[in-house]
């Protein structure tokens, strides 16, 4: 019995590593490679937008909302929580739909719409259910992104599946064994 509770335990462990290990994540590149090195506050393209309108720019922050259509677009908060819509604009760019609240450098041109709405708008594509885009009058054309997941689904799949194939076979080991002690343990009971 003492085995089997032991065995569970370093299971347990090992999994709560696999999700535990968001550090040790490299970051995941989307689109073309990141090059710039100075990252521009959000804040300073929100407020002086004309300034940096059609030039390439990197912004780093926390993935706040993603686009739940084919993952398009991002919305990025700073530290001082100013926020900015970063999105792909030939759609050749799919971020996770679940990596909302992951850390994220993007790279990408400042784009200017004064003609903008300013608020979400429907879009109801093939194949697709209909979901809000956002419309802001300042954005970010991403040319390339990366992401650094927060215990990523990508990861955590993998973790699991590790997890799941190692021990398994350690567990009906396990279970085996324990049922071979219930079975003497019965037969020294029967004895009495």
């Amino acid at each position: 019995m003492s085995r089997f509770i032991a065995l569970a335990a370093l299971i347990a462990f090992c999994f709560t590593l696999g999700f535990a290990a968001d550090a040790a994540v490299a970051p995941k590149t989307f689109g073309k490679t990141v090059t710039l090195k100075e990252a521009t506050p959000i804040a300073k393209i929100n407020t002086e937008p004309n300034t940096f309108k059609d030039k390439d720019v990197l912004v780093s922050g926390k993935v706040i909302n993603v686009c739940q259509g084919v993952g398009c677009w991002l919305e990025v908060e700073a530290a001082d929580s100013s926020r900015i819509i970063c999105k792909s604009m030939d759609e050749s760019i799919h971020f996770p739909k679940d990596c909302a609240g992951s850390m994220v450098t993007v790279q990408g041109k400042v784009v200017v719409d004064a003609k903008a709405s300013g608020k979400a708008e429907m879009k109801s594509e093939a194949g697709m259910a209909p979901h809000a885009c956002p419309a802001p009058k300042v954005k970010i054309a991403i040319h390339g992104a990366e992401l650094q997941l927060a215990a990523s689904t990508e990861k955590k799949a993998e973790a699991a599946v590790e997890i799941k194939a190692a021990p398994k076979a350690e567990v009906k080991e396990a279970v085996k064994e324990e049922k071979k002690e219930e079975k003497k343990e019965e037969k020294k009971d029967e004895k009495k």
